[in-house]
């Protein structure tokens, strides 16, 4: 199964990538239009983050091609991409945990080449946006796990890209964190005009959120459409469940 190539977009075109004798993606078509909420599911070990990290500049393809709006993203190392106008979250937070909460923020425009003042003056405006504002003087290690998460997200928003990746943003959350999580994304889409795709195990948040899902297994897409159709799809439901649909 392909996806249309969408123009004026960030897309995937039949991108394959292997580690060693390991497929790790085959022959994925994926697009990510300015404004759309897109939701990314598959089962453990799917090749999820592998495509996020092919769409960013941190895994090459040994096939196909990465574009964004028109323009082959080949060989730009991942900073280069962020420039470009791609930015991303990580599964796993990576704060510089002995600085404020406002210098982690800040340092996002640095690949912007914002002056000191433009740049804080800019990370403040987005913690104010996010409803951390009162935080920005804090150390972000000493704040909760949720916490973390949001300013990860505030530090991607400080490059001003047009296009988000939130790779699992609801991990390690309570159901109001997601609430609030919830929200703030599809503001994201409407505050900054940014394309955002979401991996997130949290079905319910996937559901919720995204007006349409891509979803692999093994590497492969095994169905593209709305939360509805990915729903009543026989290939999604052996691949989460092992059954085939009654």
């Amino acid at each position: 199964m392909t996806e249309a190539i969408v123009t004026g977009a960030l897309e995937a075109e039949h991108v394959s990538v292997r580690f060693g004798g390991l497929r790790a993606l085959e022959d994925i078509t994926l697009s990510l239009a300015r404004g759309e909420l897109l939701g990314l599911i598959g089962p453990n070990g799917a090749g999820k983050s592998t495509l996020i990290n092919a769409l960013s500049g941190f895994e090459a393809p040994v096939e196909g091609t990465i574009r964004l709006e028109g323009r082959s993203l080949a060989g730009l190392q991942p900073h280069e991409v962020s420039r470009a106008g791609v930015a991303r979250t990580f599964q796993a937070v990576r704060l510089f945990r002995g600085l404020s909460v406002l210098e982690n923020v800040a340092a996002g425009l640095v690949l912007r080449r914002a002056s000191r003042r433009a740049a804080v003056g800019r990370a403040q405006e987005i913690l104010d946006w996010m409803g951390l504002g009162p935080k920005a003087d804090l150390i972000a290690g000493t704040l909760p796990y949720g916490d973390e998460r949001r300013i990860g997200i505030a530090r991607a928003l400080a490059t001003e890209p047009r296009y988000l990746l939130l790779d699992e943003p609801a991990a390690g959350s309570n159901e109001d964190e997601i609430g609030e999580l919830v929200a703030t994304i599809a503001r994201i889409r409407t505050d900054f005009g940014c394309g955002v795709l979401v991996v997130e195990h949290n079905m319910a948040l996937i559901m919720t959120l995204c007006e349409r899902i891509h979803v692999i297994d093994g590497g492969r897409t095994i169905a593209i459409g709305t939360p509805l159709e990915v729903q009543r799809d026989p290939a999604v439901r052996r691949a989460y469940l092992g059954e085939d649909e009654e």
